[in-house]
Order: C-alpha cells, then structure tokens, then sequence
C-alpha cells in the first residue's frame, strides 16, 4: 500500500491499521527508511539512504532511532563505524574509522569514553583510558619520532605522574603537567647520566638536585 503525508513524504509497504507495519520505505527529499515497521516505527533491521541513494545506516532499529548492532557511514567528510548503539548514538563497542585515525574500544552517547585503541596516519599510537573523547587516566602513547608515554593522562595531555622513554635512549619519569616536566622527577640520559628534582615548565629547577655524572 501506500501513504501520503503532509509532509510530502511517501511511505510504500505493508499497512495494517492504516499504519506502516511489516515491510516498506518511507521516502523524504533528502533521505529514505527501508526496513521493518511497527506501528509507523521502524523495528528490527533496516536501513537508511541518503538523497544520492548512499547508505548512511544499516542494523538495528528500536522506535524508528538506531538500537542495537549497526553500521554507520558518513562521506564528506569520510567517516565509518561499526558496533553498538542505544537511542540513536554510537555507545557500546565498536570501531570508528575516520581519514585521519582509526579507533577501536568503547563509546558512550558518540563519544571515545572508557578504554580504547588509536592509531592516525602520523604513526600516533594510544592505548588506554578515554573520557570525553579525549585521552583520559592511564594509558600508553607512541610516537615513532619522540618516544613511549606510559603514565597519566588528562584530556589529551601528559598530566600527572609517569614515564617517557625517549627514541634516543633518554628516560624521565616523574610529574608532567600539561605535556611539559613539572614537579618531582629524574632525567637520565643514554649514557647513565641522571638529575633528579624539581622541574618547572620542563626545566630542571632545584638547587637541591641529585646529580649523578
């Protein structure tokens, strides 16, 4: 059957009690809704098409809103994900693959929140806690061109107390704040040299240092 509504969209399928139920499409300007219906909701699997008949989603459907398992796509720019969602958000597992980074963990309401992998096109590695979509808590960092981060993080930044081994063999462990050495730490280099103290803003500043030469 068929249904005209005032909006001018258009919806082709099963109808039973003057509603959409059972199979069909419901076709707007800019976008289509193909799947199954209940009571004029789309219920169970289906998916959605944009105006150029791409699709932008495929699972799972609850009330019309995207529930469940499914597969999500955006093209301008490029962006994919594939894994859970509740009411109509990326949330649960999944992997969210973008032009420039994919990452692989959890998710809560489309943003990175809990525990996760990253890895961008720079050769950028993360492996820990995310809060807000931003590195979190603890975790892992890599970067081919400086070093390995193993220590605190907060909203994307080295805070807190850890440890970077650096690509040419130098080591600090102690207080960062804000990506930069601050507070109590020791500095030691390739060759077993080492300075342990207060730093401030990334610099060595305690008369009081322990020096080991």
């Amino acid at each position: 059957g068929e249904i005209d509504y005032d909006d001018s969209s258009v919806y082709l399928g099963e109808i039973v009690n003057d509603e959409p139920n059972g199979f069909g499409v419901l076709t707007y300007s800019d976008s289509s809704y193909w799947g199954s219906w209940k009571d004029s909701n789309l219920n169970g699997y289906g998916y959605l098409t944009d105006n150029s008949n791409r699709v932008v989603y495929r699972g799972q459907f609850k009330d019309s809103l995207r529930y469940g398992k499914g597969e999500a796509y955006e093209y301008e720019p490029f962006l994919y994900y594939s894994g859970t969602f509740l009411n109509d958000y990326q949330h649960g597992k999944g992997t969210w693959v973008e032009k420039e980074f994919i990452y692989n963990g959890e998710i809560a309401e489309g943003n990175f929140s809990g525990t996760g992998k990253y890895f961008d096109i720079d050769l950028i590695e993360y492996d820990g806690m995310y809060k807000y979509g931003k590195w979190h808590g603890r975790g892992i960092w890599k970067d081919p061109g400086i070093g390995t981060y193993d220590g605190d993080f907060k909203f994307g930044l080295f805070d807190g107390t850890g440890t970077m081994n650096y690509e040419n063999g130098d080591v600090y462990e102690g207080s960062w704040y804000r990506d930069t050495r601050h507070g109590l730490g020791k500095y030691t280099y390739k060759n077993g040299d080492s300075y342990s103290g207060k730093y401030k803003f990334g610099l060595l500043d305690d008369e009081h240092a322990e020096v080991n030469l």
